[in-house]
């Protein structure tokens, strides 16, 4: 999925959510954590890309 927060696109896999915010694991396994409140838009592509698809693979559950 994508976020809008700043006038920037950030792209990742949810790995969190607490109320407050959310984590999003991007395909490097890098971890990006955005307040709800700071979030414009949310882009759900119909078809996942590659770079997601990899990094919803890498993103292991027990590690949360």
């Amino acid at each position: 999925m994508e976020v809008l927060v700043g006038g920037q696109w950030l792209t990742g896999v949810v790995a969190g959510v607490d109320g407050y915010g959310v984590v999003l694991v991007d395909a490097q396994n890098d971890h990006s954590v955005v307040r709800m409140d700071a979030i414009s838009a949310v882009r759900v592509p119909g078809r996942l890309a590659e770079h997601q698809i990899e990094a919803r693979d890498l993103y292991d559950a027990s590690v949360c």
